[in-house]
């Protein structure tokens, strides 16, 4: 069998191709129990290779020599792979130095020129042909790696480019190829390639040590609008703080505005909302251009009746940075203003009911336009909405009573006696409207802590079916997850009743994107909350009455909570750094290290406590990879730098009598102060 058929391809000078083939035949195999299968396709991989760098050799007869191998080839393959180097004009010799891909992506970084300059990219994968499958494997995932760390500050364009050119699009966690995927990299795929298209054509006049926290904090703004978050956060407190970093970019005060038309559902119906209209207009007239900034301009111009054309209909939703139901909601209110009711209509039936309520007027003015299917479907909203309403009645019968009781006792005062002189008491109205209020506060408070204490108060420590609701209500977007909590709003749910007993385990400096946190009591495993950016939403709940999991599945996602760096540094400190006990805890603790540590620890299990230490400071240093610092009394001066794989584990310590400092490495301005080391090694397991 000849390298072709191994490789399942026709014949061919294409080095992608190779490659590609290779990889794909890869995921079948497990090298470690298939030593033999993967030593025959590695060679026809690298004799490929050989071959196409030589295209005479696929055409003549030296191709022939090849044809008929078939059992013999493993035998044979070997000794060519290994004189492959000695033969002038067939490869590249072995030594031959190239530069290296990672440091010259480090260079473009250390530039702050990768933002939206696609030109950089296409010569830092120039030379991806001349690659081998290792360094091609390694590269991919370096860019993986990347592109976990900087999404949310690139160009559209060239994550794109990316994906293409290292076929992310397909990547998959198959045995074999553990090693060069990031498990973090696939959770976020999607929401990688499916980045909002901002604009970086402003990126050289912001200053070059702002471009990337200004981008970043850009991104972020629109994450929580498009989440639904803006309700927790003050969008106008995060704009202005952007603002501060650099303020003449359109993209910018479209945010502003698409935060605005999201709170409103897109009516600009008070003088309020035409003011910041025509501040929206005159204070981007002179920026940078941008398609969304054009369309909301054409927007504002329709509804105040001022549109000349239908321009504002050319858009398409892939050039605008608006989440999608805020653009559905916009389209609908565009085709509603051009009365054009039925496209309006079957837009904005699209919409959460929430949007619907809002709209409920308009609706209403669209039905009379509608034919027979569409005016069945209206009266379906119709009566989902007033379903809704009658849900709140409650609330509001209460709110009825607390400004209306008061009233009805001054009435019957005057009425049952005829005079003014006659009147209710204050005492006895204020102490009406105090019982009224309390009563009131008490049904609008959550038990007070944060969010993953709420929880266990309301779903494992009380019987409480108002306040499991309200806590639904105030902190679940996800309807599906909504769907599962409200399967116990009338259950009891007091299981646990000492609130002090559970205990909560997280991961917020290895993912501050997706923090996950889990629930135990005392030693008791119940379930695992995860949270988005700020930790103001609950995303989802995995555990046994939840959310299930495979046994596996539940204990990846409890291995990366509980080995993450604030984790280990605690470990490396107690067990290692501070122990006399070295040798025990490396066999108890392996988990927490990587195998270079393991080798680190073992040669140092001898060393010294340093005691000059003990009364030290820990330092965390988030950007652009987590660290920790370690240094004794004098403040200013790094004595350890702690350093994580991407699972938490300990990497590598550097400092004296451990890793061999880098000068270059040991400064970091942007450190802050984490905990007082005395402090960590008194605080209990």
């Amino acid at each position: 069998m000849n390298p072709w058929q191994l490789l399942g391809i026709t014949a061919t000078s294409n080095k992608r191709a190779i490659k590609q083939a290779y990889a794909t035949k890869l995921k079948l195999l497990v090298p470690d129990e298939q030593p033999e299968e993967f030593q025959r396709l590695k060679t026809a991989f690298d004799l490929a290779l050989t071959l196409a760098k030589n295209d005479s050799l696929i055409e003549d007869d030296a191709y022939n020599l090849f044809a008929d191998m078939s059992d013999s080839f493993e035998s044979v393959a070997p000794s060519i792979e290994d004189d492959m180097y000695n033969h002038e004009g067939l490869v590249f010799p072995a030594s031959q130095t190239k530069s290296s891909f990672s440091d010259a992506l480090q260079q473009i970084i250390r530039y702050e020129n990768y933002f939206g300059n696609l030109a950089v990219w296409e010569k830092l994968v120039a030379s991806i042909n001349e690659w081998s499958i290792d360094e091609y494997m390694q590269n991919t995932y370096t860019i993986q790696l990347f592109l976990v760390e900087n999404y949310s500050c690139l160009a559209r364009e060239i994550i794109r480019f990316l994906f293409k050119t290292f076929d992310l699009t397909n990547l998959t966690d198959h045995i074999g190829q553990e090693l060069f995927v990031s498990s973090t990299f696939l959770y976020l795929k999607k929401t990688i390639y499916t980045v909002p298209p901002f604009s970086f054509q402003l990126a050289e006049t912001i200053p070059a040590n702002l471009r990337k926290q200004y981008f970043t904090l850009r991104f972020d703004i629109y994450q929580l609008i498009a989440q639904k978050q803006g309700f927790a956060v003050n969008i106008e407190d995060l704009i202005a703080k952007c603002a501060d970093l650099f303020a003449e970019d359109s993209e910018l005060w479209n945010l502003k505005m698409i935060d605005w038309l999201d709170k409103t559902n897109g009516l600009v119906d008070t003088y309020e909302s035409k003011e910041l209209v025509e501040d929206f207009i005159t204070r981007t007239q002179t920026m940078n251009d941008n398609p969304t900034t054009t369309f909301l301009i054409a927007y504002f111009q329709l509804v105040k009746g001022d549109a000349k054309d239908d321009s504002i209909f050319n858009w398409n939703k892939e050039q605008l940075t608006l989440p999608d139901e805020l653009f559905i909601l916009i389209l609908g209110s565009i085709f509603f203003h051009k009365k054009d009711f039925v496209p309006a209509f079957n837009l904005w039936k699209q919409l959460s009911l929430s949007r619907k309520i809002a709209l409920k007027k308009q609706l209403e003015d669209i039905s009379r336009h509608l034919p027979r299917q569409e005016k069945k479907e209206y009266r379906q909203i119709k009566k989902e909405i007033r379903n809704v309403q009658k849900k709140k009645h409650p609330v509001l019968l209460a709110l009825m009573q607390f400004f209306t009781f008061p009233v009805i006792i001054v009435a019957f005062a005057f009425l049952s006696n005829g005079t003014s002189d006659n009147h209710l008491p204050d005492e006895t109205l204020s102490a009406s409207q105090e019982h009224y209020m309390e009563e009131f506060s008490e049904t609008k408070q959550l038990y007070d802590g944060p969010l993953e204490e709420q929880f266990v108060y309301y779903f494992y420590a009380s019987n409480d079916p108002e306040g499991k609701q309200l806590f639904i209500d105030s902190t679940v977007y996800n309807d599906q997850l909504k769907e599962r909590l409200e399967h116990y709003v009338y259950q009891d749910t007091n299981k646990y009743s000492d609130m002090s007993a559970f205990k909560f385990k997280s991961d917020a400096l290895s993912d501050s994107e997706n923090q996950k946190i889990a629930v135990y009591y005392k030693d008791e495993f119940l379930c695992i909350l995860v949270f988005g950016k700020y930790k103001v939403l609950l995303d989802d709940i995995y555990g046994d009455q939840w959310q299930p999991l495979s046994d596996a599945q539940l204990e990846s996602m409890s291995r990366s909570i509980r080995i993450n760096p604030e984790s280990t540094t605690t470990i490396f400190l107690r067990k290692f750094l501070f122990s006399d006990n070295k040798q025990q805890n490396l066999l108890e603790y392996t988990d927490y290290l990587s195998e270079n540590m393991k080798i680190v620890i073992e040669n140092n299990l001898n060393a010294p406590i340093p005691v000059n230490m003990e009364k030290g400071y820990l330092y965390l240093v988030r950007e652009p990879q987590v660290k920790m610092i370690v240094s004794d009394l004098n403040k200013n001066e790094e004595k350890l730098i702690l350093t994580f794989d991407e699972s938490g584990r300990l990497a590598h310590v550097f400092g004296p009598n451990w890793e061999e400092v880098d000068e270059e490495m040991i400064h970091y301005s942007n450190r802050e102060a984490f905990k007082n080391i005395s402090t960590l090694l008194e605080e209990p397991d």
